[in-house]
């Protein structure tokens, strides 16, 4: 049809992070909106895959395999420092003997405490901030309202 072919990433799905993205590419461009269309077909064609059974599994790599939550600085300093790979060809099992864990701790132990501190604040002030600007309630309404919108008009494009 001569129009630019366009792709549309629906990275933070699970999490509704996307919807934030999506209106910022409606407000960038009001021909943009049908991608609201786009995500309710997708949502649909994930909760008939079993999308319920699956988004409450945490993310393998989340956590060391004592339990405790690996921050972005630890992921950082692993992607950075390549050679580490050799020494600890599994990074996130905490072992008896020399590991990943106790050596990051041991090299860079109060920024790794920092980082994780400072990565709860944010997430804390994150919510937060969201639940100031925009109270659930008023939001989950717009929300539905307009994925009701989209999944009538995604119904109407497939029964063409």
């Amino acid at each position: 049809n001569g129009k630019p072919l366009r792709f549309f990433h629906f990275s933070g799905f699970d999490t509704g992070a996307h919807h934030n993205e999506m209106q910022r590419v409606i407000d960038y461009n009001q021909k943009n909106r049908d991608s609201v269309l786009l995500s309710a077909l997708y949502k649909r064609r994930l909760m008939e895959n079993g999308q319920k059974q699956v988004e409450n599994i945490p993310y393998k790599y989340r956590d060391y395999s004592n339990g405790e939550f690996i921050s972005n600085l630890e992921r950082k300093i692993l992607h950075l420092k390549r050679d580490l790979y050799n020494i600890f060809p599994n990074p996130f099992m905490v072992a008896d003997g020399s590991c990943y864990y106790k050596w990051v701790r041991e090299v860079y132990g109060p920024y790794i405490e920092k980082s994780r501190r400072k990565q709860i604040a944010r997430k804390i002030s994150y919510k937060k901030t969201l639940n100031l600007l925009f109270p659930p309630s008023t939001a989950r309404g717009q929300w539905l309202r307009k994925m009701r919108r989209a999944i009538t008009g995604v119904m109407k494009i497939e029964a063409k």
